[in-house]
C-alpha cells in the first residue's frame, strides 16, 4: 500500500507535504451562515449546565464519537446509558431556547 501511495503522489521531504507540491494546500473557509450556526451552538452551550456541556462537547469534540467510544469517559455507565444522557442533555439545551428565546442566549 505503501509503494501505491509513494508512486502516484510521491511523499516529499516531510510526512506533511507531497513530492513537488508548488502551491500550499487549499484552506477551506465558513461562509456566513456556517459562522452563525455555529455561533448560535456556542452561545447555547453556555446556557447549559457543566455535566450538560461536558457530555455534549466529549461527543463531538475534536471529532465525533460513537456512544460505546463516549462509555469510556463515563466508566460505570454502558453504552445506552450514556445515549440517554446525551439525548437528554441535548433536550434540556432545546428547552432553554423555547422556553426563553433567541434574545436571553445573546445575553
Amino acid at each position: 500500500m505503501f509503494t501505491l501511495i509513494d508512486r502516484l503522489y510521491g511523499i516529499g521531504k516531510d510526512k506533511d507535504s507531497y513530492k513537488g507540491e508548488d502551491k500550499p494546500r487549499m484552506k477551506i473557509r465558513l461562509n456566513g451562515q456556517q459562522l452563525q450556526i455555529y455561533e448560535f451552538c456556542i452561545l447555547l452551550m453556555v446556557k447549559g449546565s457543566e455535566k450538560d456541556r461536558d457530555i455534549i462537547g466529549l461527543r463531538h469534540f475534536p471529532f465525533k464519537r460513537s456512544f460505546r467510544e463516549l462509555r469510556k469517559f463515563f466508566m460505570p455507565d454502558s453504552h445506552e446509558k450514556v445515549r440517554q444522557a446525551y439525548y437528554k442533555a441535548l433536550l434540556e439545551l432545546l428547552n432553554i431556547y423555547n422556553k426563553h428565546g433567541y434574545k436571553y442566549i445573546c445575553k
